[in-house]
């Protein structure tokens, strides 16, 4: 798990804080958790145990951020992560979580957790279904345990 949260980190957030664009998905200012906490905290919450989830979030964030030509920043990563698992959650696993309660896992106003969730899936064209051979060579990159997470 920790080389997953590193990989996000160490590969996609630039060292600059470009000044907060006015959309759903950037924050005024940095979040005060950092987001391997934010990572450990709603995996803990939702008690993923799934690789491909962890796997397929990655895969949605860069699809986001490649359709968006938006950058990771501190400022946005938290938020746009958030929704690329709700939406990992939804189409992988038979036990989905209400969004009022995922919107308490994450921090995010429920208000605004619909609104990303709704415009993160129109930007990406809606192109949220899952390739199994493209999760499992993400699982296989991440370095993750190909049967069940350990993060509780």
């Amino acid at each position: 798990m920790e080389a997953v949260v590193d990989h996000y980190l160490t590969t996609f957030i630039g060292d600059e804080i470009p000044s907060p664009l006015f959309d759903y998905f950037s924050c005024e200012s940095v979040p005060q958790v950092s987001f391997k906490r934010y990572v450990r905290r709603i995996l803990k919450y939702i008690r993923c145990k799934d690789p491909a989830i962890v796997a397929f979030s990655l895969i949605l964030v860069l699809r986001f951020l490649d359709s968006t030509k938006i950058s990771l920043t501190l400022q946005n990563i938290h938020r746009i992560y958030a929704v690329a698992v709700l939406i990992s959650i939804k189409l992988l696993d038979d036990y989905s979580i209400a969004n009022d309660y995922y919107a308490e896992i994450t921090g995010l106003e429920l208000k605004d957790l619909n609104k990303m969730e709704e415009m993160f899936v129109k930007m990406v064209d809606f192109e949220v279904f899952p390739d199994i051979s493209e999760i499992n060579t993400y699982i296989k990159i991440l370095g993750l345990n190909q049967d069940k997470l350990n993060i509780l």
